[in-house]
């Protein structure tokens, strides 16, 4: 019988082979990255990705470790799509460094609301922009949107009842709809319309809840939440995969939410509000790569929460 420390040894000697294999199809998965960039070919190939686990598990000479051969070609395919992604997935990063940070106070010169959800908005809107801000009432989504979309509006401050906020609705419809607006800033009030700073404890159900909406991606300096609208197909593992990604950053998500995008299609729309800034090196990190790997990957807002 062969003795703990031979047992170890050998394991060692194994272990160096697999990590020169392992550099061997690195280096060959630099080509493979360079061939889908120029070509505009997606990283994730599930045809392929089965194709190569079937592939391992017919190899093996011993079937009792097919499971476990499986896993270990799902984790290294893993570790290759992850490196092509930071390879081929710089625009959502490329567009955001040329984003600009901004006041929204100081840069808005006429502002639209609407009195359909909340009858406190147009206080709001006065409080929060002051008196030398010009400021239009509309009675649809669609008008008030065109306003954005035409510049004939700066921005824009909506009421968010706590059904809309919840649950996917109309607003997250409008945000998929006009893919150059973006969430500026979110807060709660009081019953007067003064913006509580602190929420942290608080029942929010109980407040006022708006957000400021506006065109291009301009952002406040040291926003600390950003949303997202995500694509994923419609398949068990989707979820969890898109949510490991935040994880294997730290990256904290505060809410998650989801509905079917299309049927025909058969895939989902993930609302994801989490814990970061658009100047952090290690969430840009996280965005290019999670760009390449999803249908659909937009960035809804970022602001002070």
């Amino acid at each position: 019988m062969r003795s703990l420390e031979e047992s170890r040894r050998r394991i060692d000697e194994i272990d160096k082979e697999l990590v020169r294999l392992f550099e061997e199809r690195m280096n060959t998965v630099v080509y493979v990255a360079k061939y889908k960039k120029e070509h505009n070919v997606n990283v994730l190939n599930k045809n392929r990705e089965a194709e190569v686990v079937e592939k391992a598990i017919n190899n093996l000479s011993d079937k009792k470790y097919a499971e476990e051969v499986a896993d270990f070609f799902n984790h290294l395919m893993d570790i290759s799509k992850n490196f092509q992604r930071k390879a081929i997935a710089k625009k959502i990063v490329n567009n955001l460094k040329e984003s600009i940070f901004i006041d929204i106070r100081q840069t808005a010169s006429k502002v639209g609301y609407s009195m359909m959800i909340n009858p406190l908005t147009k206080k709001t809107c006065d409080i929060y922009f002051g008196e030398k801000t010009e400021k239009i009432e509309f009675s649809s989504y669609d008008d008030i949107m065109s306003g954005l979309i035409d510049e004939s509006l700066d921005y824009v401050l909506l009421a968010v009842d706590n059904a809309m906020e919840g649950h996917i609705a109309e607003l997250y419809n409008l945000l998929e709809k006009y893919d150059d607006i973006y969430i500026k800033d979110k807060f709660v009030t009081d019953e007067d319309g003064n913006r509580l700073e602190d929420v942290h404890g608080l029942n929010t159900e109980n407040y006022n809840k708006f957000i400021i909406l506006g065109k291009y991606k301009r952002f406040i300096k040291d926003s600390n939440k950003v949303d997202l609208i995500v694509r994923i197909d419609n398949e068990p593992k989707s979820l969890g995969h898109l949510v490991k990604y935040f994880s294997n950053y730290n990256i904290n998500i505060n809410k998650i939410d989801s509905r079917e995008a299309d049927s025909s299609v058969k895939d989902f729309s993930v609302f994801i509000n989490f814990d970061g800034s658009l100047e952090d090196k290690n969430i840009l990190k996280m965005l290019s790569g999670l760009e390449g790997d999803v249908p659909y990957l937009r960035l809804v807002g970022a602001y002070r929460g």
